[in-house]
């Protein structure tokens, strides 16, 4: 069994401690919630989708914490637009 952690779920924490948290726990993956139902506490999407600065800065941190995937509406972030597969 594979258990990931979404970050709205720990909404008071800045992101880079989110990650930090799910690395401590051993988790096998983190999904950024970046609107709809979500607020969105630590992508800000429109930031994300007009810099390329924004995009590189929010990958480099989810590439120092481990491993991670990208999941629901960030995924085009990585991999030039592609799907980047979560198993591990």
């Amino acid at each position: 069994m594979k258990i990931g952690l979404i970050t709205d779920s720990v909404s008071h924490l800045p992101f880079e401690a989110a990650l930090d948290l799910a690395q401590h726990l051993g988790l096998s993956s983190v999904e950024v919630a970046t609107g709809n139902w979500s607020e969105a506490p630590h992508a800000d999407l429109d930031a994300l989708v007009s810099s390329e600065g924004a995009r590189g800065e929010f990958i480099g941190k989810m590439d120092w914490a481990g491993p991670y995937c990208m999941q629901g509406d960030a995924r085009w972030l990585r991999n030039g637009g592609a799907k980047r597969n979560c198993a591990r």
